[in-house]
């Protein structure tokens, strides 16, 4: 059932005051229409504001609206003063990952309807060179055109949107915000095709070797929640500086050669098929310790050094 909008907040001496943490009695203004508000706090419906005279063009999707923004507003400004950061949440729609970032990372001016060219963000961030480089909408009913959304793509401006459907909403302020659409990627670019890379992760897991039976260190590759023996060049040198002895795998059916882990004790090598069953499941709950090793291009398949993947065909090399 959808929840009716109230209005939730109001102006005492000029500042914005929520519905709940108001007294009866006092004088409160309408943040919107500046119409003279009275608090209501009934049995029937929970604590809200009333207009005195209703004033035409005033709603409280408009008040709810005004009073995300103005209260993010000042939380942005907050964090700016004090140098701490305010940080975000989001799946990204480009490489398909869960990013977190500061908000305010390279903020040092924070705008309201700022004019941007044909656009008039609700929130502008601005860097030390007044530089738009993120811009916030509160949508409650209507959201930005494609256009707007089109003209932040051509200038490199990332778009953070929240969309509002009660006054809950303005309890979503906090050091840690969940915007529901973020058009931004914090990963960086492949060289050459311009597309969004992935992140990817080295695992050093505490193993058995299969044929001796003794204890060994055996490396996977984590990206996009999936762990896979492909590795490349400095994944390899990774592994190496952790302890990882590498050796090399051959699969009978495509006459493929792989790098993999190798037991120090016997040699013996992992194949790629038992790489998962035997030793990175995470059901089998071994210990893993977990490295940055930087971003690769799934459309190229190459990395950030413009490397391919470690494997050779038999024959080759």
């Amino acid at each position: 059932m959808v929840r009716t909008i109230l209005y939730s907040t109001a102006l005492y001496d000029g500042v914005l005051i929520k519905a709940e943490e108001a007294n009866r009695g006092e004088a409160y203004s309408c943040p919107v229409c500046q119409g003279d508000m009275v608090l209501k706090q009934g049995t029937k419906k929970r604590p809200h504001f009333a207009h005195k005279a209703l004033t035409e063009n005033c709603t409280p999707e408009s008040a709810l609206h005004y009073s995300f923004k103005r209260l993010l507003a000042e939380a942005l400004k907050a964090h700016i003063i004090s140098q701490q950061p305010l940080q975000i949440a989001w799946s990204c729609y480009w490489c398909l990952e869960e990013h977190v970032g500061n908000l305010i990372k390279r903020a040092q001016r924070v705008e309201v309807e700022y004019r941007l060219g044909p656009c008039q963000p609700d929130i502008a961030l601005l860097d030390a060179n007044d530089r738009v480089i993120a811009v916030i909408e509160v949508v409650v009913t209507h959201s930005p055109e494609e256009r707007v959304l089109e003209y932040y793509r051509q200038k490199s401006i990332g778009v953070v949107i929240f969309r509002l459907e009660s006054e809950d909403d303005l309890n979503r302020i906090g050091a840690l915000m969940h915007p529901d659409e973020v058009d931004s990627c914090l990963n960086p670019r492949c060289k050459r095709c311009n597309t969004r890379t992935n992140r990817k992760d080295l695992a050093i897991i505490e193993s058995i070797c299969g044929r001796c039976h003794r204890p060994m260190l055996v490396a996977g590759i984590l990206s996009k929640g999936a762990l896979c023996g492909e590795f490349y060049p400095s994944d390899l040198e990774l592994a190496k500086s952790k302890g990882v002895r590498i050796g090399y795998w051959q699969s009978n059916r495509s006459q493929w050669r792989y790098p993999t882990s190798a037991c120090p004790n016997c040699q013996g090598v992992i194949g790629l098929p038992w790489l998962w069953d035997k030793h990175v499941n995470p059901q089998l709950n071994l210990r893993t310790e977990i490295f940055p090793a930087g971003y690769v291009c799934n459309n190229c398949d190459i990395d950030l050094c413009g490397k391919r993947q470690v494997r050779w065909h038999r024959g080759e090399g």
